[in-house]
């Protein structure tokens, strides 16, 4: 339903949002905010959901598990974007082209980051994945074109090709892992950017 509404509530006795729920809905007022009582979030259940009101943001509660196929998909929410611990997978495309929000706080119940993932969200220039991410996904960041730094964690073991290509303004890349992960080409397009690695690395 391509409809607009003023408020959109949703009570702590709601523990599951269908596929597709709220797609295309214009939210007029007010922010996205799920409740700890959630625990699962169908397939582009937000997807392309607009909203009006400046400032307006996306709160994920503590009880959800896995973002999955297009949940927030060109959702334009604002501000910070926080993924709780309980969350061990962010789905392909799950904030593709999400382009108003700045900071992402990852939590450290993360392991995989799926494709295309947060490609093209434009404003993002903050990231903090969680300690144990494993997998970073093809195209996952593609085209973040204000992020500058990234920081990727000891627990990373793959990434996916191009995933951080199309970030223009990359100028330092931080590897903490001894061991190097398993990349695919074209991860980075800056070849200008630094890339730091700890002594005593493996070398590839």
């Amino acid at each position: 339903c391509e409809i607009s509404v003023g408020w959109l509530y949703l009570q702590n006795s709601v523990t599951s949002i269908g596929k597709g729920a709220f797609k295309n809905v214009t939210i007029t007022d007010g922010s996205i905010i799920i409740p700890d009582s959630v625990t699962t979030i169908g397939d582009e259940a937000f997807s392309e959901c607009q909203l009006v009101k400046r400032g307006s943001s996306l709160s994920i509660g503590n009880g959800v598990t896995s973002i999955g196929y297009r949940v927030f998909y060109y959702c334009n929410f604002s501000g910070d974007l926080v993924i709780p611990d309980s969350v061990t997978t962010i789905g392909n495309e799950a904030f593709y082209c999400c382009e108003s929000f700045y900071t992402l706080e990852m939590g450290d119940g993360v392991t995989t980051i799926g494709d295309s993932a947060f490609a093209h969200c434009n404003e993002l220039d903050d990231i903090s994945m969680g300690q144990n991410v494993t997998t970073i996904g093809n195209t996952a960041f593609y085209g973040c074109n204000s992020i500058s730094i990234v920081h990727i964690p000891s627990s990373v073991t793959s990434i996916g090709y191009s995933a951080f290509n199309g970030c223009d303004k990359l100028t330092k890349i931080t590897c903490l892992a001894t061991n190097p992960p398993t990349i695919r080409t074209d991860i980075f397009s800056n070849y200008d950017a630094e890339l730091y690695v700890p002594a005593g690395c493996k070398s590839v």
